[in-house]
């Protein structure tokens, strides 16, 4: 399943002096179909197609041959579908594979395909979200400066399963000066997206203890849920638009699907505004009427077996009220 909305990811950098290069990871770069519409009756003929072609913009770009055909692997969408649809090759994926990277086009659009089929072996348990990045139209240096800037971003995680994260500034082969740099860049990241919501800051390497370098004992009633999660979908802002079964009046539709009706000033002063009393009555049958879908949506997700069982109680107390009342 695709992350739930507690769920806060965002990507940061290119950091001052990268830790990751093109000769010391392996890279999966999740690329579109030339024909995503009309695909070849041949599998494999139209998979190599695609390869072939992101193969020799890379190689027009500048990369090595040894990059090309040793440390990176071009992943069609078709493929990625076909052939990671279950949940262990989806695991088996994400383990192959240090960094990935996605075309732009496929991360930022209002489907989100690529999200929900990858699910939370990418986004919750591996925390190995692919990075966007525009390969398509991109040439040349244009296109290799777009994915060596990929490789030295960081990516920071909340998953909603505890209040903590990790993210990597360095590897212990850079100098002091070099992590000294990450570290500061990171900070100021970290300051700006959460604002004074961070309780305690700790640095660590993979086998030391968690050293504290900064502490907050303010109350944890305290946090500014907006200011921490301004991109969250159940914190932005609704969309509003005229409401054409009254004058002067206007709807608010939100993400989690609530509706509010809201009056507009009127610029005609002869035209009759819309009562408080009708905006509200409308608005208290559309919440009568969602929450019955909810609870009807809720009820047919349920296991078969406890639905079955819940119905045949139900039969039962009306056999005995039957049996009573003659």
């Amino acid at each position: 399943m695709f992350p739930n909305w507690s769920t806060f990811t965002h990507v940061i950098g290119p950091i001052p002096h990268p830790f990751a290069t093109e000769t010391d990871i392996d890279v999966c770069l999740i690329v579109r179909d030339l024909e995503p519409k009309n695909f070849l009756p041949d599998r494999e003929f139209d998979l190599n197609q695609t390869r072939e072609y992101y193969t020799q913009k890379l190689r027009a770009a500048g990369f090595s041959d040894d990059f090309i055909t040793q440390r990176i692997y071009i992943l069609p969408m078709r493929e990625l579908f076909t052939e990671f649809r279950e949940y262990e090759a989806k695991r088996k994926l994400c383990d192959a594979y240090d960094l990935f990277l996605a075309d732009r086009s496929l991360m930022n659009n209002k489907f989100k395909a690529l999200n929900l089929f990858l699910g939370s072996k990418f986004f919750v348990e591996r925390k190995k979200m692919p990075i966007p990045v525009q390969i398509r139209k991109l040439e040349g240096e244009e296109l290799k400066q777009e994915i060596s800037d990929a490789f030295s971003k960081i990516q920071i995680c909340m998953t909603g399963r505890g209040n903590a994260c990790t993210v990597q500034i360095g590897k212990l082969g850079q100098s002091v000066d070099e992590l000294s740099a990450n570290l500061s860049f990171v900070l100021k990241e970290v300051k700006h997206l959460f604002k004074n919501n961070v309780g305690m800051l700790r640095l660590k390497t993979a086998k030391s203890f968690a050293i504290p370098i900064f502490a907050d004992l303010g109350s944890k009633s305290d946090v500014d849920l907006k200011s921490i999660l301004p991109r969250n979908k159940l914190m932005r802002e609704g969309t509003e638009d005229e409401f054409p079964l009254f004058n002067h009046s206007n709807v608010i539709v939100y993400p989690s699907g609530d509706v509010r009706f809201k009056k507009t000033e009127s610029e005609n002063a002869n035209e009759e505004d819309v009562d408080d009393e009708k905006l509200s009555k409308l608005e208290d049958k559309w919440v009568r009427i969602t929450n019955k879908r909810k609870r009807k949506q809720k009820w047919l997700t349920k296991p078969l077996g406890k639905r079955m069982k819940r119905d045949g109680k139900r039969r039962k107390v009306e056999k005995i009220h039957g049996t009573t009342s003659n």
